[in-house]
Order: structure tokens, then sequence, then C-alpha cells
């Protein structure tokens, strides 16, 4: 499983769309929740897909959170335009 961390609180029908749009698009999306402080997406499958539709939404992630084993590893972000250009290595891994 993996949890993407948004920076803030999205707004209510921003995040009605977002959820629309990952329903549709992303293999294994399984719910989009919001805090007080952010805003959480968890998928079991394409992780990249769900990347590209928070970034085109103007979303800033904040991590990355990746269950494996009963272990968490966690990857911070630091902007979307360096996420679009770097490769997430958890470890020996590749996220994707």
């Amino acid at each position: 499983m993996k949890m993407i961390v948004v920076k803030g609180r999205i707004e209510d029908d921003i995040l009605e769309r977002i959820a629309i749009r990952l329903g549709m698009f992303v293999d294994g999306f399984r719910e989009v929740t919001a805090t007080h402080s952010s805003t959480n997406v968890v998928v079991e499958g394409d992780l990249w897909s769900a990347l590209r539709i928070l970034i085109e939404e103007g979303c800033e992630v904040e991590a990355i959170h990746v269950w494996d084993n009963g272990r968490m590893k966690t990857l911070e972000m630091f902007t979307c335009e360096q996420l679009g250009k770097e490769t997430i290595k958890f470890d020996e891994e590749v996220a994707g």
C-alpha cells in the first residue's frame, strides 16, 4: 500500500474532482481523506499515475509512505517540479 501526503487541506470541490480522476485513471486507487492540515491519497497499485494527477491539479506532495511486508518506508518531497525530474528510490527498490 502507498499513501501520498499532500501539503494542506484541499477544498471540497477540488477534492471531489481529484477523487473522480483518481478513480477513473489510477489502477488500485483506494481513497482520498482530508485532515485539518493535509490530504492523503491511498493507492494499492499505480503510484506514478496518482502523482501525475495530483501534480496536474496543483498539489504539493509532502511525503510518500510505502508499506512493504509490515514495514513503512517514507520519502519526503520538496516540490512537485523536483518530483517530476527524479526517480524515487526506497532502499534498493524503485517506486512505480
